[in-house]
Formats: C-alpha cells, sequence, structure tokens
C-alpha cells in the first residue's frame, strides 16, 4: 500500500528513547513526507535527512561536511540517498583520524576525508601536510584525502601531500572567471595526470564567505546563475575531472554572514539544479572509457574557450564565454567535415559557413553544448 506520510510517534521512557529511527529514513529515500516526536535521535535524523534530500533533488551526489557535524545519522541519510560523504577537519592529531576512521570508515556513504582548506593560503608549509597526509593514509588507507589550494605557484609542493588536488578561489567580482581556467591549468601541471584535479565552484558571495562588511550587492555580490554556468563549463574545458560547488550552507561567524543558498539565493538554488541536470547528461559520456578531450584554441580574440569531447559514440564541443559582453566568434573543429553543431539542451542548430567551421554569437557568459554533426 502506499503512503501519504509515515507518522513515528515515539515516546521517552526513564528507560528508552529513539535510537535511530531507520523507517523515517527509508519513507524519506522513497519521497514519502515524514513526521516524529522529539524521542531521542528522531529530530536528528528529520534534520539530516531534510538537507541530504534538498541537496540530493537538487541532483548533486556528494556533501561535504565539518566533522563537527559529521554523524552516523547523517552518513545513514546520505547512503538512502545514494550520495557519498566527505568529512571536512583541519585536526592534524593521530588520535583524531584514528576516531574517525573507527567511527566512519566502514560506512559506505564515507567517500574521503578533506583536511585544512588552503593551506598555501595559511602558510602551512607542505612538509606538515605531508606528515598529515601519511598519518591518514595509514589510518585510512581506503579513503581518498582531499586538500583544497588557492595559489597556484603552490600546487606543485603540495601535491604530494594529497590523493585529489582540489582548487579554490572566489573570482566573482574581483576577477575575470578566466581566473578558473588558470587554477585548473596549473593544478593539471602539477599533478601530471597522476591525480585527479578537482574544482571548487563559487555559488556564494564576497560579503557572506570572506568579508561581510563587503556590500552584498556591489563588491561583495553572489555569482549570477550565468556565471556560475560559465566556471563550471570553464573548469570542464580545461580538463577538471570533478566539481565541487561552495557553498550550501554558511554558518555565521564573526566574519561571515549566515547563508543557506535555498534560502538567500533561491535564484542560483534554481540555476544549480538546471545546471546539475545538464552535467548529469554528460556524465557517461565523460565516464565512457573510449572518452578523450581535446582543448582546442581560444576564439573570440581569446575570450571564448573550447574543448572538444569525443567517444566512439559521440562528438561534442563545449563553448564558454568568458566575457560580460556579447562575443561573436568563429570556431573551428579540427579536422573534422562537421557541418552542422546541434545544442544539445534546447536543439538549436548552426549550419558551418565550411566543413568544421562555425560563427557563434554568444551572450555575455554564455556557455554551450553542441553535438557535432556530419
Amino acid at each position: 500500500a502506499e503512503l501519504d506520510t509515515l507518522v513515528l510517534p515515539s515516546r521517552t521512557t526513564p528507560v528508552w528513547k529513539e535510537q535511530l529511527g531507520r523507517v523515517l529514513l527509508e519513507a524519506m529515500a522513497t519521497g514519502v513526507p515524514v513526521i516524529g516526536s522529539d524521542s531521542g535521535a528522531i529530530p536528528e535524523v528529520i534534520g539530516e535527512a531534510g538537507l541530504t534530500t534538498a541537496v540530493h533533488d537538487a541532483g548533486f551526489n556528494t556533501v561535504v561536511v565539518p566533522s563537527a557535524r559529521a554523524s552516523w545519522v547523517l552518513a545513514e541519510a546520505a547512503a538512502a540517498k545514494g550520495m557519498g560523504v566527505v568529512v571536512a577537519s583541519p585536526e592534524a592529531r593521530r588520535e583524531f583520524w584514528e576516531l574517525r576512521q573507527e567511527k566512519f570508515g566502514e560506512h559506505p556513504s564515507i567517500i574521503g576525508w578533506e583536511t585544512t582548506q588552503r593551506p598555501d593560503a595559511k602558510t602551512i608549509p607542505p612538509e606538515m601536510m605531508t606528515v598529515l597526509y601519511n598519518i591518514i593514509t595509514e589510518v585510512s588507507p581506503n579513503h581518498p584525502l582531499i586538500t583544497t589550494l588557492s595559489y597556484p605557484d603552490t600546487f606543485r609542493s603540495y601535491a604530494e601531500t594529497t590523493d585529489v588536488l582540489q582548487v579554490w578561489d572566489m573570482p566573482v567580482p574581483r576577477m575575470p572567471i578566466a581566473h578558473t581556467a588558470g587554477l585548473i591549468d596549473a593544478a593539471r601541471a602539477a599533478v601530471d595526470g597522476r591525480k585527479p584535479v578537482w574544482a571548487v565552484i563559487q555559488a556564494t558571495g564576497q560579503s557572506w564567505a570572506v568579508d561581510k562588511s563587503l556590500d552584498p550587492k556591489t563588491e561583495g555580490r553572489l555569482p549570477t546563475v550565468e556565471e556560475v554556468r560559465a566556471m563550471a563549463y570553464l573548469a570542464l574545458v580545461h580538463g577538471a575531472d570533478g566539481l565541487m560547488f561552495y557553498a550550501y550552507n554558511l554558518m555565521q561567524s564573526p566574519q561571515e554572514r549566515s547563508y543557506r543558498i535555498a534560502d538567500d539565493a533561491p535564484a542560483l538554488w534554481k540555476g544549480l539544479s538546471a545546471l546539475n541536470k545538464e552535467l548529469q547528461a554528460l556524465t557517461d559520456m565523460a565516464c565512457d572509457p573510449t572518452f578523450e578531450r581535446v582543448e582546442l584554441l581560444p576564439a573570440g580574440d581569446g575570450l571564448v574557450h573550447l574543448a572538444r569531447w569525443r567517444t566512439q559514440e559521440r562528438d561534442v564541443l563545449i563553448a564558454v564565454n568568458t566575457s560580460d559582453v556579447t562575443t561573436v566568434a568563429t570556431v573551428s573543429v579540427p579536422d573534422s567535415p562537421a557541418q552542422t553543431l546541434q545544442r544539445v539542451f534546447d536543439e538549436k542548430t548552426l549550419k558551418a559557413s565550411q566543413p568544421g567551421n562555425f560563427t557563434i554569437s554568444f551572450t555575455p557568459y554564455a556557455s554551450y553544448v553542441y553535438d557535432i554533426l556530419l
């Protein structure tokens, strides 16, 4: 029988309280609304499942949570949605990571650990990060360590202190969004194909994440949906192996405003959900064993960044306008007799001026994905 709502009215007694309420997780995993009492773990289960449900429904497959927020309940809620969890902490003590491994290491939703964010910005030397890397790999050999860096000239020094090199900056509105491309290029050069490179895409503003005294409408503003899409596709054009987005939720601190993207930036949250649907449509291609990424020369006076994705079954062009103005560019697909480009997500078509050459008009920060057709 189908349920409209599941109610778990457990009552605490002097000798018992609800331990987990797994039935709540099972119900929410199938989309059934739940109501629970305040007995034992029920409020936590509903809260954590609400977080994973919101993130999952927006198309994300992984959450990064600080160690203080990590719990078995959260791990169970993530597993119920088929999601992964990365537990983050700046701790360097071996005992701390032994406890994390003991508590979470065997849970199927835990996919890795993240250490100090941006040690290169906090002047933590690579030698110290190497010691931490060795501790964590000894304690938890089956979980990769993720390290987030911001300064390209440090990437090579830290490349051996991590399993995944993740790059992160917040260019909007201080810098051109092409800054994202430079970070990916430097990271890929630093790891030289030996390790994955992930990009953290800005989804909040400087006035929330850096300095709450900044004007949230000008120098501290949020990125637009178009800017976020452009940064994400730009990272893929330049060879990022994975994408994270910062941030879903920021708790208030002396330097930061509280921020929850779904409430404080609903249009941006809706845009991220739409972007994730596009990215999911490309995932099978990127995971194909015959997949090949070919970075092409920029077009439009260097403003339009291009890459060609190919498998045995499909040939795709990704094009990103890094400029805040409309740009018209002549795009060439080398060694291709292509006569038509068909935009993947709206099926608009372009005809070649000559085989393999196309004139494309880009709106500001436009990101287009085309099937290349003969």
